[in-house]
């Protein structure tokens, strides 16, 4: 089986002598790093011809140098890997910048070794499986990942979780993270938003940056939940966070006000984010049909 990587935008000198120091320095850099790391049957293409050549050399993995003309690789062919990477001219633009930028071609290039390592070892079969993933868009791995989620089957489940904890594997995950959020805080009445608060805030309890206090009720009679958070060495830093009691009849839009009232909506966000996915918590995923 023959992995092919297509790299649009770029056609490697045939003649290193004729160019000029600068651009012979970029080719060689560039040369190098396509040398240092295997990312199968190398080919380039122009901006002009890729397209001709994606569907004679069926590519496993563009690379392209915009988000432009990676939006019109995937258009024209969706079932590969596009990644985008800096040009080889823009490495040495800034020489403050050099090692970090170097650093991230190799972060990428290796990203792009194992995956072709992973499916020539695996075959055709894996090939295939491959290619379908590639070809799934944003909302395709969202419903995939929720039915994970949902799933009796715990092995699918904790994967799910494994998924959408880890940013090395997908950057869409992160995305779908904050989806799977904003989903479940939406469709929850006030007392699901007052667990899912509580589960969230669960994650700084367990690992000792916060503790709970005695409870907090305003001018208003409004009861909270109230923590207090710790720096590394453990002392207080005088953060306190607020967790609304939600009373019978509580409107959900009532409760996010309430919820709000004390604190900034961002920080708000962050903390229901933090470690909410890292143990299954107490709250549910709604489905489809229950939105």
């Amino acid at each position: 089986m023959t992995i092919r990587t297509l790299v649009v935008g770029y056609e490697p000198p045939s003649d290193l002598s004729t160019l000029k120091p600068r651009d012979r320095r970029n080719a060689e850099y560039f040369n190098s790093i396509l040398q240092e790391y295997d990312i199968g049957e190398i080919h380039f293409a122009s901006y002009q011809d890729y397209r001709e050549k994606l569907e004679v050399l069926n590519p496993m993995i563009a690379v392209t140098f915009d988000e432009t003309t990676a939006g019109n690789v995937r258009g024209h062919k969706n079932d590969i890997f596009i990644y985008v990477v800096d040009a080889p001219s823009s490495i040495f633009y800034r020489k403050a910048e050099i090692e970090s930028r170097q650093e991230k071609h190799r972060k990428i290039f290796k990203e792009m070794a194992g995956l072709i390592q992973k499916i020539a070892e695996d075959g055709e079969e894996k090939a295939e499986s491959a290619r379908k993933y590639a070809a799934m868009t944003f909302q395709d791995k969202y419903d995939m990942v929720v039915k994970m989620l949902i799933s009796d089957d715990e092995k699918l489940s904790n994967m799910a979780r494994e998924f959408i904890n880890r940013n090395d594997i997908d950057k869409d995950f992160i995305w779908i993270r904050a989806k799977l959020l904003i989903d479940v805080w939406q469709s929850m009445d006030a007392k699901g938003r007052q667990e899912f608060m509580e589960a969230a805030m669960q994650g700084h309890l367990n690992s000792g940056f916060a503790h709970q206090m005695e409870d907090f009720i305003d001018d208003d009679g409004q009861v909270y939940k109230q923590y207090m958070f710790h720096d590394a060495h453990g002392e207080g830093v005088n953060e306190i966070h607020l967790i609304p009691v939600a009373t019978p009849g509580m409107g959900k839009y009532d409760y996010e006000t309430l919820a709000n009232k004390y604190r900034n909506l961002v920080g708000s966000r962050a903390d229901l984010e933090a470690g909410l996915w890292k143990e299954r918590p107490s709250v549910t995923i709604p489905n489809e049909k229950d939105r």
